[in-house]
Formats: structure tokens, C-alpha cells, sequence
């Protein structure tokens, strides 16, 4: 099913892996040339771990390690992430189809793994991010949905009237013979 204006503002297919043990950052930077006509503008990302010890004195230490590449696209409407963890390929709003999702992400993720060459994966997911604007103040999820999360009407009036709602479902995948 395809809606015209499907209210998907992310829509992303992300890879695990675990990668040789002698690869670093330094050889994802290699990546960025052969994308750089589509994705010109990176960006770092750093990852930062803040040990504190208290005994037998109080000690503190901070250590900061080059992660990946995050990469946009022309019109900043695509990213590709390339890290020391895996690969991620996104398209932000507005969405067009699953099949130029998995088409693009299947040609990066080429690329990602002839340059890291990954030693194992260890999870494949799919995410869909949806906003969905209603009018007014108030919102019945039982008018605009078949499913929505419930709480029960046994609690006080101030603890229901929240939001935003997150929802997960995990569901067969009889055709992948995936079960959770």
C-alpha cells in the first residue's frame, strides 16, 4: 500500500556488524570519495565514555574515540552513516517508495562493505518514523485508529492525558521465517 501522503518522516534500514579488528576510522574516510557527488557534507561522530571511580579515591577520566561518518545528501533529503558498528541509510520526509529505499541502501551498503568488509552481522532493522498532526487539544486514539496503546480508564485523568504515544509491535515474517 502506498499513501499519497504518507505521514513518514524517517524511513531507515539499518545494519550491524562486527568488522576486523584492524580496521579504524582512518579507512572509512576512504568512503567518502566515492559518494561525495551525491553525499557532499559529513560530519563526525565521536563517542565519548566518563569513568568515575570512588575508592580507594575519587578518580575521573574521559576518552573520546572516532565512531563514523555521517553523510547528506544534495537537498539534505538522504543519509548514510557509515561506522565502526555498522551502516545505516535513511530518507527523511517526503518519503517515496520501499523499493528506492532498499535500491539506494543496497547500493551504499555495497560500498560499505567492500570497504570495511565486516567479519559478521549481527542485526538487520527497518524503522518507519511517523508524526501524525490532529487537530485540537484532545485526541481519542480509538477515533483515528484500529491500534493504539491503551491504558487502563481506572487511572486518574492527569496520568492519562499524555503523550507522545509509542507504540511496538514485533510480528511474524513468515516469508523471512522470522518469529519473535
Amino acid at each position: 500500500m502506498h499513501y499519497k501522503n504518507a505521514p513518514i518522516t524517517e524511513a531507515l534500514i539499518d545494519i550491524r556488524v562486527e568488522l576486523p579488528a584492524e580496521f579504524g576510522f582512518e579507512q572509512l574516510q576512504g568512503m567518502k570519495k566515492l559518494v561525495a557527488a551525491e553525499y557532499p557534507r559529513d560530519e563526525t561522530f565521536t563517542m565519548a565514555m566518563a569513568t568515575i571511580s570512588l575508592l580507594p579515591e575519587v578518580q575521573a577520566s574521559t576518552q573520546h574515540k572516532k565512531m563514523g561518518l555521517k553523510l547528506w545528501s544534495v537537498g539534505d533529503k538522504q543519509v548514510f552513516q557509515a561506522r565502526l558498528d555498522g551502516f545505516t541509510f535513511s530518507r527523511l520526509e517526503p518519503y517515496e517508495t520501499w523499493e528506492r529505499l532498499r535500491d539506494e541502501a543496497r547500493r551504499l551498503w555495497d560500498i560499505y562493505r567492500g570497504f570495511a568488509k565486516p567479519t559478521r552481522i549481527t542485526r538487520v532493522a527497518v524503522r518507519y518514523i511517523n508524526q501524525l498532526n490532529f487537530p485540537g487539544n484532545r485526541v481519542e486514539p480509538q477515533d483515528y485508529f484500529k491500534t493504539f496503546p491503551s491504558l487502563t480508564p481506572d487511572l486518574p485523568k492527569e496520568l492519562r492525558d499524555f503523550g507522545p504515544f509509542i507504540m511496538s509491535l514485533r510480528l511474524p515474517q513468515p516469508d523471512l521465517r522470522v518469529l519473535w
